[in-house]
């Protein structure tokens, strides 16, 4: 699972996508003099949703930025930024979902209402759905 990590030197934070936090703290450890430790770990649902997340943190940050994804904060700011973007995400997702449960339902209802009519057998899957939308107004 991906996950947005926020991780810092106790001066600058680093914020960057991985599958594995603990293995990508220990790669940036090796060149970076200073302790570091993960003050953010943010799963997400794949790849596409944590590259979203970071772009996000990234942008908003990018007044900070030092070099590639370091950035001169804490990451105190970051923090709170970033889980309200994960969570704006995740929202958007179970919409989504929710949405196409939605029209699911709406078109089995309408198949339901029509079951039996010879002219069904010739519609297709698409124009039946707009004649469902129509009818409830979706």
């Amino acid at each position: 699972m991906y996950c947005l990590y926020l991780i810092t030197d106790g001066e600058h934070t680093k914020a960057g996508i991985t599958n594995d936090p603990k293995r990508r703290l220990g790669m940036l450890q090796t060149g970076n003099p200073k302790p570091l430790s993960i003050l953010l770990t943010c799963p997400m649902r794949n790849e596409e949703d944590a590259r979203r997340l970071e772009k996000a943190v990234h942008d908003k940050y990018s007044a900070y930025r030092m070099m590639g994804e370091w950035f001169n904060l804490t990451g105190d700011k970051m923090i709170d930024y970033a889980l309200d973007v994960a969570v704006e995400i995740t929202l958007q997702q179970q919409l989504t979902l929710i949405k196409n449960i939605d029209e699911e339902a709406i078109l089995n209802d309408y198949l339901d209402k029509y079951d039996g009519h010879s002219w069904l057998c010739d519609a297709t899957r698409e124009s039946l759905i707009k004649a469902a939308k129509k009818e409830f107004k979706c």
